[in-house]
């Protein structure tokens, strides 16, 4: 429990410091993906139904944007485009 909820907190403060970047526009349902980040960073960070602790959730959101980070540059170093990394994070990440 306690790692769900400082999953979300952590996705919370992320999702706050990504959307200063942005627009006001796409802020209006952006707070609906927050739960969906959570959860996804505590799978990632080796979570299961029985045991999810805080080291999983630190773990997750440590694996899950270092993802964000590697895979456009890794899609311009192989293939020439960016956006082909970005393809391949969706599909590993999601």
């Amino acid at each position: 429990m306690t790692a769900m909820i400082m999953s979300t907190v952590f996705a919370s403060w992320g999702h706050i410091i990504f959307l200063q970047n942005l627009g006001t526009f796409s802020t209006c349902g952006s707070h609906e993906q927050i739960g969906f980040y959570s959860v996804a960073a505590l799978l990632i960070g080796g979570a299961s139904v029985t045991i999810a602790r805080i080291s999983h959730a630190l773990l997750g959101i440590l694996l899950f944007h270092t993802l964000f980070i590697v895979s456009p540059l890794a899609g311009r170093n192989l293939f020439g485009d960016a956006q082909l990394g970005e393809y391949f994070r969706v599909f590993v990440a999601y």
